[in-house]
C-alpha cells in the first residue's frame, strides 16, 4: 500500500505538466480556435460541421494517443513509467499546436475584422477594443480566462447598448 502512494505522488507532477502545459494551454486552444475559424469563414453548414468535426479530431488525436501511451508504458514498464511521461516528450506536437493556435486566431481575427470595417464604425470600435483589452492582459500575464472572458464581456455589453 505504501508503494503504491509513493507511486501515485511520484506521477503527480509528470501529469499534472503534460495535462496544463500540453492540454490546457496548447492543444485544447488550438483545437477549439481551428474549428471557431472555420465556423466563422464558412457560411455552408456542411462546412461549419466538418470545421467542428475537425476540432474534436485535433483535440482527441493527441488526447487518445497520451491516454493508450501512458496505459502500454505502464503495463509494460511498471513503475518506471515516471520517466517516460515527461513534457520534454511531446514538445514536437505541443509546439505544432501553439503555431496551429496562433494561426487560427490570426486567421479569425483578421476575418472578424474585415466583417465588422464591412458593417460600420461601432462594430470596428467593439473589435478593437477587445482586441486591445485582451493583449494588454496578456502582456501583464493575467489568467488566461479573464484575458479571454473580459473582452468577450465588453463586446457583449457595448454591443447591448
Amino acid at each position: 500500500e505504501e508503494q503504491i502512494e509513493r507511486f501515485k505522488n511520484a506521477l503527480i507532477g509528470p501529469l499534472g505538466a503534460i495535462g496544463d502545459q500540453y492540454f490546457w494551454a496548447t492543444i485544447k486552444p488550438g483545437a477549439i480556435l481551428a474549428g471557431m475559424t472555420g465556423v466563422a469563414l464558412f457560411g455552408e453548414l456542411r462546412w461549419q460541421l466538418l470545421s467542428i468535426l475537425l476540432a474534436f479530431i485535433l483535440y482527441n488525436t493527441p488526447h487518445l494517443f497520451v491516454r493508450a501511451y501512458g496505459l502500454w508504458k505502464g503495463y509494460h514498464e511498471g513503475y518506471a513509467i515516471t520517466r517516460n511521461l515527461k513534457i520534454e516528450r511531446f514538445m514536437r506536437v505541443k509546439n505544432l499546436y501553439l503555431i496551429l493556435g496562433a494561426l487560427m486566431l490570426g486567421i479569425f481575427a483578421v476575418s472578424r475584422g474585415l466583417t465588422y470595417f464591412e458593417q460600420g464604425l461601432p462594430e470596428l470600435f467593439v473589435f478593437i477594443l477587445s482586441l486591445l483589452t485582451a493583449t494588454i492582459l496578456q502582456m501583464r500575464k493575467k489568467n488566461m480566462y479573464l484575458t479571454l472572458g473580459l473582452p468577450l464581456v465588453l463586446a457583449l455589453i457595448i454591443g447591448m447598448l
